[in-house]
């Protein structure tokens, strides 16, 4: 089998199957009601959820993100913002006392809100069903990781935590508009190993401008001395609503195929010299961590932030653009960061989008989840299950 023949193909691929139909594909058939009516019938069966709250707040751009986002340094947002994620926390009001057995902070950088804030926006979950053993996963920006911070995670019991590091090379970094040290990443995660953090993934992407496969090995090789539990991968890829304010900052386009694949092939190789071992597209999980037995152990489930053990079948989603699903529906609040605080303070559901999903449909979504978590036996199985996926 030719590998570099095989990465190309697969980089022809459009979309990612963190849900599946993908986003684009939604019919749109269900409602608010159906949603909720969807969420209670799920919870009589586990009486329990998870939850994805997108904080979209940003104190700069980096040019490589294809995320929803607000740049802004104006912190007298953020109190709109507590507001709103409180008024559509009632929406979910009626839900009994089910547990929340994740809850995810993505964005944004969920460190745009300071600790007094972060424990507003706690104390507002609290309502939902946080309890003191849920599982907290939160990417944050290592440039912004302090004493006060690091407290917080403790004192909520944060055990899961993702940064965006990118590369560690200064002329790759200032073209993206993403000045930062290594030395800030070390003691970012020095400080989060002595507040109790159990799991640190570093995201890394390459086929930015000024990257090579020998740079990559460099940056790639540094991993030795910060030794993350995880890292993950990411291919650049420019998105056509973020162009323009990219191309202000700096180079921005793409690599051809080909030399996209070298590069990740360079990340691989180093990668698997220092015993991370690649368990899903993209993600590689150090050989002594806990979150490799688990995967050995097939115990892992995929996520929108990654690979975690014991998903539930139900994620809420709050904040905007936040997506979410039962079994039978999937949801995404409004992109549009005015739009989402306008309809929420006229006590409206920010509700954008919808897909009301077959068991066809989900059945599918399931063959996905097993194909990027191994939830397979045998070989042969593995080779079934590609094949399935083929005729998708």
């Amino acid at each position: 089998m030719d590998i570099k023949k095989e990465l190309i193909e697969s980089l022809s691929i459009v979309g990612r199957f963190s849900n599946y139909p993908l986003v684009s594909q939604w019919n749109n058939q269900a409602d608010s009601h159906l949603w909720l009516k969807s969420i209670e019938n799920e919870i009589k069966l586990e009486n329990e959820f998870d939850l994805y709250l997108h904080i979209p707040f940003c104190e700069t751009l980096c040019t490589f993100c294809g995320c929803n986002i607000n740049v802004t340094k104006d912190h007298l947002l953020v109190e709109h913002f507590l507001s709103s994620i409180e008024r559509e926390t009632l929406f979910y009001s009626n839900l009994g006392r089910p547990q929340l057995k994740n809850l995810f902070l993505g964005g944004g950088t969920p460190n745009f809100l300071n600790p007094t804030e972060l424990k507003i926006l706690m104390n507002s979950l609290i309502k939902l069903g946080l309890y003191q053993d849920t599982q907290i996963h939160m990417e944050l920006d290592p440039r912004f990781i302090d004493h006060d911070l690091s407290h917080f995670l403790m004192d909520y019991n944060v055990q899961n935590v993702s940064m965006g590091v990118q590369d560690f090379n200064q002329l790759v970094l200032t073209n993206v508009n993403r000045p930062q040290k290594f030395q800030q990443i070390k003691e970012a995660l020095d400080l989060l190993r002595e507040h109790n953090v159990k799991h640190i993934n570093l995201d890394f992407i390459y086929g930015l401008p000024y990257q090579t496969p020998e740079s990559l090995i460099h940056t790639m090789g540094r991993n030795w001395e910060l030794k993350p539990d995880s890292v993950t991968l990411y291919p650049f890829f420019n998105v056509p609503w973020q162009t323009k304010g990219k191309n202000a900052f700096g180079e921005g386009k793409e690599f051809p195929a080909e030399q996209l694949v070298e590069m990740q092939l360079a990340c691989h190789n180093t990668l698997r010299e220092l015993s991370y071992e690649l368990i899903s597209f993209g993600h590689y999980v150090h050989k002594h961590s806990k979150r490799y037995q688990l995967y050995l152990n097939q115990q892992l489930s995929r996520t929108y932030m990654g690979h975690y053990p014991n998903r539930s079948e139900i994620l809420i989603p709050l904040g905007p653009s936040a997506i979410g699903h039962t079994k039978d529906v999937l949801i995404q609040n409004t992109r549009a960061y005015p739009k989402y605080l306008s309809m929420l303070e006229h006590d409206n559901w920010p509700i954008e989008r919808t897909h009301s999903r077959n068991e066809e449909e989900y059945n599918k979504s399931k063959l996905f989840e097993k194909l990027s978590c191994n939830i397979t036996k045998t070989q042969s199985e593995r080779l079934l299950l590609k094949k399935a996926l083929s005729l998708l």
